[in-house]
């Protein structure tokens, strides 16, 4: 499955996560509102609740992962709110941060986390690949943002931190269950080609076998990040 391979990806460390990020405007965004917004996100978003097994299980696993529904949230330990530069000094720091840090496959905690940093009013959402797309994370988002500006009445005056999963709703089946995703003659053929034709005849830039350093630095493996934006009469 689709989700499978994403999860094996991340739980061995060749992924860390998936991020949107906005900034907003208007009154300062203070912690009591924030979480009344995301738990009337998590109240009609079951997906949020989903769960892998452990990564050593998966690891050790010869059988797919199976995904299973948490019965509880804690927004303490799933939303972090930056008051200085802990989450980064400007923004390229702060989404190099974002990237670095990996979502844990614990069995017991959300795939997700939610940074928001006070200083450039920046929301951050990052995700586990094998629970959503990208177009999701945008979505939440928006919801988030719409239930910013539409407070929910019968919470305003909480400030709930532990959110149980929405009752009477079961999660989507697989991806690959909802739509065909077998390869296409043009994507499986040039695989096929490739067992058998050194990458290095049709490619000049391929590893053939040069040295590989046994030591490298963690500088190494530093996450790089180069912002650019385009203008709206692109889009």
């Amino acid at each position: 499955r689709l989700e499978s391979w994403h999860i094996v990806r991340q739980v061995t460390k060749f992924d860390s996560c998936v991020f949107v990020a906005t900034t907003i405007s208007g009154p300062a965004l203070e912690r009591p509102k924030l979480y009344r917004a995301v738990a009337e996100v998590l109240s009609t978003n079951l997906w949020l609740f989903v769960v892998s097994p452990p990564s050593e299980e998966v690891l050790a696993s010869k059988k797919p992962p199976i995904l299973r529904k948490l019965r509880k949230i804690n927004l303490e330990r799933a939303i972090r709110i930056a008051e200085g530069d802990e989450e980064g000094a400007d923004l390229q720091s702060v989404m190099e941060n974002a990237m670095r840090e990996y979502i844990g496959h614990t069995g017991k905690e959300q795939l997700w986390r939610l940074v928001f940093v006070k200083r450039l009013n920046l929301l951050l959402f990052a995700w586990s690949h094998g629970i959503a797309d990208g177009r999701t994370g945008r979505a939440f988002l928006l919801s988030l943002i719409t239930a910013l500006n539409n407070p929910n009445s019968s919470m305003s005056n909480e400030c709930p931190t532990i959110i149980s999963a929405p009752e009477g709703k079961s999660l989507d089946p697989p991806i690959e269950a909802l739509t065909d995703c077998s390869p296409s003659l043009r994507t499986l053929m040039p695989a096929l080609v490739g067992l058998f034709i050194p990458p290095s005849w049709t490619f000049r830039g391929a590893w053939s076998g040069n040295t590989v350093p046994m030591s490298m630095s963690m500088d190494t493996f530093r996450v790089r990040l180069r912002l650019f934006s385009l203008p709206p009469s692109t889009a």
